[in-house]
């Protein structure tokens, strides 16, 4: 699982209620500090990107033909190619509307709404460097838009180029510093960026411009996690499972950071909530299956391992963490058979590939 801010004004500042900011997950490790790095980044809203209504495609809405005070209006069929490229776009037709989309920029080359439009399409696509190509060229044309700097940051985030992703994150915030969204995306990348202590500075000024937001508290819960003040990131998880209870993914992070506080129940019910909550993910059955190991329940730990890794045939860390619970419980056979599997699909380490002798000489 793996990532994305505005071109109409009427779009602005409409982040819904799920868009829950990016924050790496925990891993298999037992050691405070070092479990947000070893599985695949998650994000809240919807398991992979903090997404704002300006940068959703289903959401867009192209702008009228003429607009009051507007002295450069589309042409009347730029218009019309532009409202049908963004109707396909709506249908999943990309192609078409991309098509649609070339036709109305051979009508007017520099306009910023067609380059827009098509940096979200490409985003659809998962196709991030077409997408940061497209924004841009959009930014050329606009280049003191906070919107479209901020759409130029969330492609380059999902080309993983965060160095530029950043430069562009801290130009939008620059442009528009009273718009606390733009100071979220760029918190959310430098917790991705382990900068903790500029992420938490920043969303500190955005929670006190608008603290409701789930989109703000969650990557300001997820900083203070990864510095380790897990009190702290737990009362922002809770607050954000009280008031916006439909954010699957804040359960795993209660979990995570209940077990780090030693609150044993009350992580394995935030896990077992999210298992609930989210049935056909892989993460959510890990999470509870190794939190269950955690407490010592090997019996119970193994029907949630063997879910994750039904779902996901090639996570690694769920085979690895089946085999400590076979092994507590003298399990060989199926001790070496879930080593073989783990020491297939993880990167090479040098305890696993141990303990793989072992169980083969065992």
């Amino acid at each position: 699982m793996r990532t994305i801010h505005l071109l109409l004004p009427a779009l602005l500042l409409c982040i819904g209620a799920d868009a829950f900011a990016q924050g790496t997950t925990a891993g298999t490790g037992r050691q405070k500090g070092i479990q947000l790095n070893s599985r695949p980044q998650l994000r809240l809203s919807d398991e992979r990107a903090l997404k704002p209504r300006w940068l959703n495609l289903r959401q867009y809405s192209p702008p009228p033909v003429r607009r009051a005070g507007d002295d450069d209006p589309l042409s009347p069929e730029a218009a019309r190619l532009l409202n049908e490229a963004a109707a396909l776009a709506h249908e999943g037709k990309h192609q078409e509307a991309l098509a649609r989309l070339r036709e109305a920029e051979r009508i007017e080359p520099r306009r910023l709404e067609v380059h827009f439009l098509r940096g979200l399409i490409f985003l659809d696509l998962e196709k991030p460097d077409e997408a940061a190509g497209a924004f841009e060229r959009a930014a050329s044309l606009a280049p003191d838009r906070a919107e479209v700097r901020s759409a130029l940051c969330a492609a380059l985030d999902a080309a993983e180029r965060r160095t530029e992703a950043i430069a562009e994150c801290r130009r939008a915030v620059d442009l528009a510093p009273e718009t606390a969204a733009y100071k979220t995306q760029l918190a959310a990348l430098y917790v991705s960026a382990d900068r903790l202590g500029e992420a938490v500075e920043l969303l500190n000024v955005a929670m006190r411009a608008d603290e409701a937001s789930p989109a703000i508290l969650g990557p300001a819960g997820d900083a203070y996690f990864r510095m380790g003040d897990y009190a702290r990131a737990a009362e922002i998880y809770e607050r954000i499972a009280s008031s916006w209870p439909s954010v699957k993914l804040v359960y795993a992070r209660l979990a995570r950071v209940y077990d780090y506080l030693g609150r044993s129940r009350d992580a394995l019910a935030a896990a077992r909530k999210y298992a609930e909550a989210s049935p056909a993910s892989a993460y959510s059955h890990f999470i509870l299956g190794d939190l269950l190991q955690n407490a010592g329940l090997f019996d119970e730990s193994i029907p949630a391992l063997l879910k994750a890794t039904e779902l996901d045939p090639a996570d690694g860390a769920g085979y690895e963490a089946l085999s400590r619970s076979y092994e507590a419980l003298g399990d060989k056979d199926n001790t070496l058979g879930s080593l073989r599997h783990a020491y297939k699909y993880l990167p090479p380490d040098a305890r696993l590939a141990y303990r793989l002798g072992a169980a083969l000489t065992g």
